[in-house]
Parts: structure tokens; C-alpha cells; sequence
């Protein structure tokens, strides 16, 4: 197969060397069966395609405008987002989770067991980053909008909140994990911590909180969306493959 993988993360340079390994050419945009663009938001990289007649090849990318879909569209690509197959954001969900905990000792200088953490949300990425933290002796308090995610996450083990309840559920907490794409911790929440604080952003833009104004009140803010392509790239670049090669398998 020729594939035109495009991006230069670690993730994608990982791609370009399992594509070779498995047998498979890498090519351009313009004769290639398969284009792979850099996950989890492809903006950016697809405005390289823009002008480019993708004559009904198949183009797999991640997050993308409505107007950016609509030119490669007119252009002639046949677009799939990889972030919309269940199978693909399930395993990668385990990446990121791994991954996070990976920052998390990365950003402390205490152990994960006993510590107190909140998670915000309980998402996939979410629910195996609880198992996870629980598996280390973590004491856990995840914040979640619906009722069902929040009996979940008590039958997990760990104490839930409501989303609207965030400056209780982080009364102590040593870490935060953010994993809701959206400015749901506000600056009030953010007061409410005390300097030193680690929070980890685990979502895509917009991001759960404001960073400049996390750092400016002494927190410990740090930026990890899209982490499998740091932590992992290999695995996830893998993963990446075994979703093309199924996909071409089952055209």
C-alpha cells in the first residue's frame, strides 16, 4: 500500500517507520491509496492538502473545521475521522490514561499512592485513568455532569461530584486531571486551590482551564493533550497501522 503520512511528532515519524517495516511505501499526497494526518487535530497539517486533487483517495485524520472538511471534500478526498471509530479511541484511551499517570511523576515529588487526585469527567480516557490511580492507592474524586457516570465511578471506588461541585471536590487535592474539552474549571475554581497544585490538561481546545491564569496563581500547570504521540509513540503508532491495515482489509 502507498501511504503519505503527514506530520513530524514522534507519533507520526513512528508511523513512517512501522508503515516500512510492515512492507508498505510511503509516498506523496498526489500518488498516494492512503493519506494519514497527524491526530488529535489535523487543521493545521490538512491546509498542506487543500490544493492538492485527492481524487477519491482515502484521507484518515482527527479533529477538523467544517469549512477545511468541505474543501478536501471538493478536492476529492474521501475523509475519515479516526476519532470517531469506537474500537481506535477505546485503546487509545488506555495510551493516554498510562501516559497520564506518566506526567503526573513526572511533575511530582510524592508518591501517586495516597495522594489525593480529582479527575474532571469520565470519558473513556477518564474511567481508565480512575482504574488507574485507584490500582496505585490513589484516593480519587471524579466530577461528572450525569448521574449514571457518577454512580460508575462510585462502584469504581472512588467519590463523586457533581461537575458543579468542583471547588469541594478539589478541597486537598495534590493533582487534577482535566479531561473536558471545555473552560469547565473556571478562575473561582481555580482560587480555590492552593499554590503548587498540579493540574494536568488531558483535553483537546478549548481545555478545560486557563493555563496563564493557573500559573499566575502559583499552580503547576501543564499541557498533555494529545500525549500518546510523547509518551507512547511506538504503541500508538501501531495502533495507528492495525486501524489503516483493518480498514483496507475490510474496503
Amino acid at each position: 500500500m502507498d501511504i503519505f503520512v503527514l506530520g513530524d511528532d514522534k507519533r507520526m515519524q513512528a508511523v513512517k517507520e512501522e508503515a516500512l517495516r510492515r512492507g508498505h511505501q510511503l509516498t506523496e499526497a498526489d500518488c498516494c491509496h492512503v493519506g494519514l494526518l497527524p491526530l488529535p487535530d489535523s487543521n493545521e497539517h490538512a491546509l498542506q492538502l487543500a490544493g492538492i486533487n485527492g481524487r477519491d483517495r482515502l484521507l484518515l485524520h482527527g479533529r477538523l473545521s467544517a469549512s477545511l472538511r468541505q474543501t478536501l471534500s471538493d478536492r476529492g478526498w474521501q475523509l475519515k475521522d479516526i476519532q470517531a471509530d469506537e474500537d481506535y479511541i477505546r485503546k487509545n484511551a488506555l495510551i493516554s490514561a498510562e501516559g497520564a499517570l506518566y506526567a503526573a511523576m513526572a511533575h511530582t515529588d510524592f508518591a501517586l499512592r495516597g495522594a489525593k487526585c480529582a479527575v474532571v469527567g469520565y470519558g473513556r480516557i477518564a474511567k481508565e485513568l480512575t482504574r488507574l490511580l485507584l490500582s496505585f492507592g490513589a484516593e480519587v474524586h471524579v466530577a461528572a455532569r450525569k448521574k449514571r457516570a457518577r454512580l460508575a465511578a462510585w462502584l469504581r471506588g472512588a467519590r463523586p461530584f457533581h461537575t458543579e461541585d468542583l471547588i469541594t471536590a478539589f478541597d486537598g487535592v495534590q493533582i487534577v486531571f482535566n479531561t473536558v474539552p471545555c473552560p469547565i474549571i473556571t478562575p473561582e475554581v481555580l482560587r480555590s486551590l492552593p499554590p503548587e497544585t498540579l493540574l494536568i490538561e488531558l483535553a483537546s481546545p478549548p481545555y478545560g482551564f486557563d493555563r496563564k491564569k493557573a500559573a499566575g496563581l502559583k499552580l503547576n500547570a501543564v499541557l498533555e493533550s494529545g500525549i500518546p504521540a510523547r509518551y507512547a509513540p511506538r504503541t500508538a503508532a501501531r495502533l495507528l497501522m492495525d486501524y489503516l491495515e483493518a480498514g483496507e482489509r475490510h474496503a
